[in-house]
């Protein structure tokens, strides 16, 4: 794989923002307070990579997913896709890179509309952007995309309702590679499936990828599933990113005290692996009312005044290894 300097930059986020209103308990109106779901998150996600995004629940995953294709509109910083800055872009200027960017839901039933047949599911987007018209071209190149995501011929005539869980996730991404995209969210695409579902929706995952030449960005709260399909990995913690870097190297030796904890968590059959649960007190803060700092102090074992009064800055701690932690160098000694 060639280095990060030579390869093409899909998707760049600058500083990204996105909060969203809480209404006012005043009587008087005014501003209210606001969800900080994304607060300053950057990063790049190179072509034909699977970035992989991972963190608990509410932490801002799936808000920053749909913030960059633009189901979201940022509240502040830069969206680059593509060599284009779509930040503010018009929803008219917008459209003919729809096809482009697409996303893979996590609700493989309640993303598809139960009164239309899956033929009609998939062949919408087609006669939306004008890249087809009704007729046998278009059913062939449905059943043709049908056939890569491994749904057979007679299933185009049938109803989301007659299909088992994972069926319904392959029609879902099926609806997605219609369009010849370039970058698919994955939002938390295999959380939904039993676990031997999970291992054929993610083999199926990663052919498309290096069949069509896909670039993903994979979200889960799974650390198992995210390290078996990603290249790079970013970590998030109440709407910041805490650590990025590549798959092994951060599984391997994770820098920021979360990611250790979380790595921690995860169940494993090596009964060589070194090192106990590392339980993490507290519940997590209000994004509404962050901690003052980083973020993470209320609940880190290593956590310093320092570390109460400063925030972090997001530095290279080494070469591709981004962490935002005063004592990252001490997360050895955790556990």
């Amino acid at each position: 794989m060639a280095s990060n300097t030579e390869r093409n930059v899909v998707v760049e986020l600058r500083d990204l923002k996105k909060y969203f209103p809480v209404k006012s308990q005043t009587l008087i109106g005014g501003m209210g307070d606001t969800v900080k779901a994304n607060d300053g998150v950057s990063f790049k996600i190179y072509e034909g990579e699977t970035f992989g995004l991972v963190g608990e629940s509410g932490c801002g995953k799936t808000t920053l997913g749909r913030t960059i294709i633009r189901l979201e509109k940022p509240t502040g910083g830069q969206i680059l896709f593509d060599g284009h800055d779509i930040t503010r872009m018009s929803n008219r200027n917008l459209r003919p890179l729809r096809t482009d960017m697409q996303i893979i839901f996590q609700d493989p039933y309640g993303s598809l509309d139960p009164k239309q047949t899956v033929g009609q599911i998939i062949g919408e987007g087609l006669l939306a952007h004008k890249m087809f018209k009704k007729g046998p071209e278009l059913e062939e190149y449905i059943l043709d995309i049908m056939d890569k995501c491994g749904l057979d011929d007679y299933m185009i005539h049938r109803y989301p309702h007659q299909f088992s869980g994972g069926q319904r996730q392959r029609i879902g991404i099926a609806r997605s590679l219609a369009l010849d995209p370039k970058f698919v969210v994955c939002d938390e695409a295999v959380s939904a499936l039993d676990v031997s579902i999970q291992s054929q929706i993610l083999n199926l995952l990663k052919r498309l990828k290096d069949e069509e030449n896909l670039t993903y960005l994979f979200i889960s709260h799974d650390l198992s599933v995210v390290k078996h399909i990603s290249d790079r990995i970013g970590v998030m913690y109440l709407g910041e990113m805490v650590e990025l870097g590549g798959a092994e190297a951060l599984y391997n030796d994770p820098l920021h005290p979360y990611t250790k904890a979380l790595l921690s968590a995860v169940p494993t059959t090596d009964v060589q692996r070194k090192g106990e649960k590392i339980i993490l007190k507290g519940d997590i803060p209000s994004n509404v009312h962050p901690p003052s700092g980083c973020r993470f102090h209320t609940r880190c074992p290593l956590a310093t005044e320092k570390c109460r009064q400063e925030v972090p800055i997001w530095e290279e701690a080494k070469p591709g290894r981004f962490v935002a932690c005063h004592h990252y160098e001490q997360t050895k000694e955790m556990g």
